[in-house]
């Protein structure tokens, strides 16, 4: 056995690194915590008898090594493949062999995209996401200018193997370097400063550092400087801070639950973090306090992402690694190049920036007026009221709840606030009722308007009962 067949992860490094802390309601539901474990046990990940009594493991990842790369000649963009060093049958099945395609896409935004070079892999399609590519930007790995620089060692050759790969522009603040270890390992680096902002290489032994890529579970993790890193995102939460606290999971699974308690996953899910840097052993001069930079991981899968202070880790249940990085240097200018990826917020009219208020249960019209009334009273400016489900007959869009929320009543509730020159807003939810008296789901069924699978309508069951849901 070589020596590094063998790998470990120590008790001191289990509580961040353990696939098996998912988080919340990623494996919550039906036992599949104790699923997960007992398969995990019968597959490998068992314990090691022969480590010591205080350093108890279990066998988890050996990465993957550099097959081959080209370079393009630009030094704009590279493809590489990526070749399983050892299985490990935790989670299933290894992906044997990746593809790694690098891109400067703009002089501000990096990609790094890696999936399975063999077979296709769920993404997210451009018509949900349809961002487009500069006409400038030089994507194009197939050109027939390129580099094929050697990986290992060619026997009666007098150039060695590569150490290192470039993917950069002397107009680009981003420096994308690959590294030919064994493991590999990729870095992403600030020109100007030579800050490094992503640092996903290999350290043998810790297998919690290496690459893991399986149908069902994919894991990548980078180290941060410690001290100087303040990661902001990664929604939507109930955080007690803007700015991430250190040893928390950041559980991205979209869940429609009350958020009265702290670190709870709610209903949207947001892959992307600004990373706002301190000043390097306070000399500014070697990497400016407050120099900023984006990470998106564009992917719609379930995940855990576990921020140390010192270390990210991402943890996803499918889908590709899809890396953006978004060059900054300022918070704004990481917020520019973001939105002007992904799409800028529509443009909201003014009255949308007052005070709104909105919460659920609110029995009756009468409450609704009860609460408007106590604003004034207080003398507290109020845009909008909002009325969530409460205002619905059995739950179902478009109607009214003809004994609580009677429309002549609310005709005149309306009226009246729009006489102060206020707004009324109501929750509209997508799913419909499966109500053959229903006038929506009988307009629904005849337009032929809601998600299908294999043919027929897909069912689900939400506040109204069986429903079937809406295609936007």
């Amino acid at each position: 056995m070589e020596e590094d067949d063998s790998i470990f992860i120590s008790s001191k490094e289990q509580h961040h690194s353990h696939p098996l802390r998912l988080h919340n309601s990623l494996l919550r539901t039906q036992g599949a915590v104790i699923l997960v474990f007992v398969v995990s046990v019968l597959q490998g990940g068992v314990w090691n008898s022969a480590m010591a009594d205080d350093d108890p493991g279990c066998p988890l990842w050996f990465g993957y090594n550099l097959q081959s790369v080209e370079v393009d000649s630009s030094g704009r963009s590279l493809t590489a493949f990526l070749s399983l060093k050892k299985e490990s049958s935790i989670y299933g099945p290894d992906i044997q062999l990746l593809s790694l395609i690098v891109s400067l896409e703009t002089d501000d935004r990096l990609r790094i995209r890696i999936t399975d070079a063999e077979q296709p892999r769920w993404e997210i399609p451009p018509e949900v996401l349809p961002f487009s590519v500069p006409p400038n930007a030089d994507v194009n790995t197939t050109s027939s200018s390129q580099q094929f620089l050697p990986v290992n060692p060619v026997e009666d050759a007098q150039t060695p193997a590569a150490t290192h790969f470039i993917v950069s522009d002397q107009n680009s603040d981003l420096v994308f370097a690959l590294h030919n270890t064994t493991p590999f390992g990729f870095t992403v680096t600030r020109r100007s400063s030579g800050d490094v902002l992503f640092n996903a290489s290999a350290e043998p032994p810790r297998a919690a550092t290496f690459l893991v890529f399986k149908d069902q579970y994919i894991q990548l993790s980078s180290s941060l400087p410690a001290g100087r890193s303040n990661l902001y995102g990664l929604g939507e939460h109930t955080n007690p801070t803007f700015r991430l606290e250190e040893n928390r999971t950041q559980t991205l699974w979209n869940a429609d639950i009350l958020s009265s308690n702290y670190y709870l996953n709610l209903y949207g899910s947001q892959p992307f973090y600004m990373d706002v840097r301190s000043a390097e052993n306070n000399v500014p001069a070697t990497a400016p306090s407050g120099n900023a930079h984006g990470v998106l991981l564009l992917n719609s899968n379930g995940m855990d992402i576990e921020y140390t202070g010192d270390r990210v880790t991402y943890k996803v249940i499918g889908g590709i690694i899809d890396l953006y990085f978004f060059a900054g240097p300022h918070p704004e200018q990481v917020m520019e190049q973001y939105t002007d990826f992904v799409g800028r917020p529509a443009p909201m009219p003014y009255w949308s920036f007052g005070f709104h208020q909105c919460r659920y249960n609110y029995h009756n019209v009468h409450e609704l007026e009860a609460v408007v009334a106590g604003y004034s009273q207080a003398k507290i400016p109020l845009e909008v009221i909002w009325s969530d489900i409460d205002y619905m007959d059995r739950h179902e869009d478009f109607s009214l709840d003809p004994v609580q929320f009677p429309l002549d009543k609310m005709r005149q509730f309306i009226g009246q606030l729009h006489k102060n020159g206020q707004r009324y807003g109501v929750i509209v939810e997508p799913a419909i009722g499966v109500n053959k008296t229903y006038g929506t789901f009988i307009r629904g069924m005849q337009e032929d308007i809601f998600i299908k699978r294999d043919g027929v309508p897909y069912m689900g069951v939400v506040w109204p009962g069986p429903s079937y849901f809406l295609i936007f």
